[in-house]
């Protein structure tokens, strides 16, 4: 019992105390329950001894102890800023690896134990069905509060772009055809697809219809894809209270109904990223590939690659790596492979430039190299030689004042398109000059616009529900209905339920990517080391997430986090599942 005693005085020194020595009155109503929790929860645990369970238990610490330095002071220095500040700093990483490991045990052996029932109800007999008209009567109270749309900058622009009208878009690359307003900086696929229903809508003379027809669409795509994941976790097993739970996690978080009436191009890519990751599931589980199915998976890859730029990354960073484990179909996996590749490179060597419609700028892939050069002209002096090789990229005057630590977008925003090749070249050799005096510059640079994809205690671009006034600013009849009363109600509850305990952290960015990579160590502890090919496209968005532009944007995470009732199943029946080694 002493060592259980000793262990929760640790941790409630860990969670509670802050590093400056101080400790909130709220958080102190809370110390005693939690010594006792922790008395309890270390009682009950039994750790787990393996390489994989402690290296993830050391990095999750640190992932709190530096996130909590780049939240505080925007910088790392705060764990050394003295040596108080490193006696805690290193006094947090420890406790913090001590909870996480015996966190990591038993949430491992709940998974691998858990029992899969089989209830007879009019839910187990028709999961799609009863999910779907669950979810529709939840999510109707979002459609008639916030018809037509929730608009926010992107598809107002793109909606602007189908109409012929300038945007910001054609400011950023290099025009083909001065007549085309068209860019596929997003999706140009979406962008028509939008512009599709508005059109229907003004055949009744009605643009608020128009969007209607689109986001109505879209939200019942939507309630489709999450009603299908409760149908196949029922076909491979999984009990009926897990599959209650994540109807109940669907129904009544805010973000499902109000991403459904957004009009960002990321919900339908969420939708065929989870498609994608069952057919991976199905081509692991029967080792082979159905005419059914191959067909089905050629038609979400496709979709994949039409809704999102980086859907074809996903692709490359998942799908070849079946070559490793299903050898005896390598030439239904080849013919994959060639008709997607053959895809996307006809659609955007060939399609694209046909119609003169210019691809995005090379400057949304520099997102890092980008943040690296304005913290460091923010912080230090630059010589005369380099001011000029960078002004050539980046228009050097303003580059420090330019400068946000979690947005690479006001960076970005003056890059040069017509940077030559050879520009480009000088410019990273300058970039690697700077960075070997101050590679502790360029580190901050990348973790503070990076952490909060990580670290569970930040939250920044959650959920859209604000009137975006750009499409109404440009004489389009777009606005809201006149239930104000009942928008402010389910706009105040979506910013609220992040903070609400435990139930949040089904919505929070950073616990998400600390879920992706306990998924990845578990299997890798199992030795199951195939099945981390489901995962792949999940952690493929992960990575993309590091190098986008904003820091703990949820729309970017989106696609993973909407996966995670699913991906849980899957481990769990990876872990249950003795045959599958």
């Amino acid at each position: 019992m002493f060592k259980y005693i000793v262990f929760s005085i640790i941790s409630v020194l860990t969670f509670f105390i802050k590093v400056d020595n101080s400790i909130s009155i709220y958080n102190g109503l809370f110390i005693p329950f939690a010594f006792i929790f922790f008395i309890f929860f270390y009682k009950k645990c039994d750790v787990i001894k393996s390489k994989w369970f402690y290296i993830l238990a050391l990095i999750f610490s640190l992932v709190m102890v530096l996130g909590n330095s780049l939240e505080e002071s925007k910088s790392f220095y705060f764990m050394f800023k003295s040596s108080i500040n490193l006696f805690y700093s290193l006094f947090k990483v420890i406790g913090y690896s001590l909870f996480f490991v015996y966190l990591l045990s038993y949430f491992y052996k709940v998974v691998k134990t858990v029992k899969f029932k089989d209830f007879k109800s009019v839910f187990d007999d028709h999961p799609i069905l009863f999910s779907f008209v669950v979810l529709f009567l939840c999510y109707l109270i979002y459609m008639i509060a916030f018809y037509p749309a929730i608009l926010s900058p992107d598809p107002s622009n793109q909606i602007k772009q189908f109409f012929h009208m300038p945007t910001k878009y054609l400011d950023s690359v290099i025009v083909i055809d001065p007549n085309v307003t068209f860019t596929n900086h997003h999706p140009i696929f979406q962008t028509l697809l939008m512009g599709f229903f508005i059109k229907l809508g003004l055949l009744f003379n009605n643009f608020n219809l128009g969007l209607f027809f689109y986001t109505f669409t879209q939200t019942l795509f939507l309630i489709f894809t999450l009603s299908f994941t409760i149908f196949y976790m029922k076909k491979i097993g999984v009990s009926s209270t897990y599959r209650i739970i994540v109807l109940l996690f669907y129904a009544l978080s805010s973000v499902f109904p109000l991403y459904g009436m957004s009009m960002v191009k990321d919900v339908y890519f969420t939708c065929f990223i989870i498609f994608y990751t069952i057919l991976l599931f199905e081509f692991l589980r029967n080792s082979d590939i159905s005419k059914r199915n191959m067909f089905l998976f050629l038609s979400v890859t496709f979709f994949l690659i039409l809704f999102r730029n980086n859907g074809i990354h996903v692709f490359i960073l998942s799908f070849p790596f079946l070559f490793l484990v299903l050898k005896k179909i390598y030439k239904k996996l080849l013919f994959i492979l060639i008709i997607v590749l053959s895809f996307n490179f006809t659609y955007t060597k060939v399609l694209l430039p046909f119609f003169k419609i210019p691809e995005g700028s090379i400057r949304e892939v520099l997102s890092i190299p980008f943040q690296q050069t304005a913290r460091y002209v923010s912080k230090y002096s630059v010589s005369l030689e380099d001011k000029k090789v960078i002004d050539k990229i980046l228009v050097f005057d303003s580059l420090a004042d330019r400068y946000r630590s979690d947005l690479s977008d006001p960076v970005k925003e003056k890059f040069n398109k017509y940077a030559t090749k050879d520009e480009l070249v000088e410019y990273f050799k300058v970039w690697l000059k700077l960075g070997l005096k101050h590679p502790d510059t360029y580190l901050e640079a990348t973790l503070l616009n990076t952490y909060g994809y990580l670290y569970p205690n930040t939250r920044k671009w959650y959920v859209y529900y604000k009137y975006d006034s750009r499409l109404s600013d440009a004489g389009f009849d777009y606005h809201y209905n006149s239930f104000s009363l009942l928008r402010d109600k389910l706009s105040s509850f979506a910013v609220k339920y992040p903070d609400i305990p435990i139930v949040g952290l089904s919505v929070n960015i950073g616990f998400a990517g600390m879920l992706l990579l306990t998924f990845l160590v578990y299997l890798l502890y199992e030795k199951k080391y195939k099945y981390i090919i489901v995962l792949l496209p999940s952690l493929t968005l992960l990575l993309i997430c590091f190098a986008s532009p904003a820091n703990t944007y949820f729309r970017y995470a989106m696609p993973y986090i909407f996966s995670m009732p699913l991906l849980l199943s899957f481990i769990s029946y990876f872990l249950k599942d003795k045959s599958m080694v």
